[in-house]
């Protein structure tokens, strides 16, 4: 997986995240684990079957993650309430995840 680009640190910075670098390592590192997470998330539904349960299909749910990863990659914000609905334990990924493992 990429590490998170100087852009992206930058905007870290300007958004005052961070109160001290360490606190500023933290963030970086709690960023570039969320897409290395997003990421294999994706990987893993592109080798999934679809799941007859599921309210969306892999395809959407990976369209979706996309479109989380491009912002992350593009200014470090991504949309928490989507995320949260996508990863929902009711949601479709987990029925993905429950006939497919």
């Amino acid at each position: 997986m990429k590490n998170i680009s100087n852009t992206i640190k930058d905007k870290i910075k300007q958004a005052n995240l961070y109160y001290q670098a360490s606190d500023f390592n933290n963030a970086c590192n709690i960023l570039q684990e969320l897409i290395n997470a997003i990421q294999a998330t994706i990987d893993h539904l592109r080798k999934s079957g679809e799941s007859i349960w599921g309210r969306q299909t892999n395809g959407e749910l990976i369209t979706a993650l996309e479109h989380v990863l491009q912002s992350l990659n593009q200014n470090g914000i991504y949309d928490k309430e989507k995320l949260k609905y996508i990863f929902a334990p009711t949601g479709s990924l987990q029925e993905i995840a429950i006939d497919y493992g």
